[in-house]
């Protein structure tokens, strides 16, 4: 009964970080410090995905990656201070975080424009 009441409404998992241990590395490695991260497997998300879940949140995952790849271009590049120079960086990482995770949870091409 509830696998077919549940396809009726839309089916959200919070809190599905997959904090990759490269980042926390670079947060540590340039004076940061981020406790207590875990992560939520790939496996586990496409064993989600099939069991109807429809949105899934990542915010957990993209602060650490962002706080790292801004972390790491201050300390490499000290001289800058053009907020483009890092942001640009830091896009180009949440966008291949974000291609993987479409393509992980079988979304990729799969949004209406």
């Amino acid at each position: 009964m509830l696998e077919t009441e549940s396809a009726s409404f839309l089916q959200v998992l919070h809190a599905v970080s997959d904090v990759s241990s490269e980042y926390l590395e670079i947060v540590d490695r340039y004076r940061g410090r981020i406790e207590g991260a875990i992560g939520v497997g790939d496996d586990q998300l496409q064993t989600a995905v099939r069991r109807g879940i429809r949105k899934a949140n990542f915010d957990t995952d993209i602060k650490p990656i962002f706080t790292a790849t801004a972390r790491e271009r201050f300390a490499q590049h000290p001289n800058e201070f053009d907020p483009k120079s890092y942001l640009d960086f830091a896009e180009a990482r949440l966008t291949e975080y974000v291609k993987n995770r479409n393509r992980i949870l079988s979304a990729a091409g799969k949004a209406s424009l």
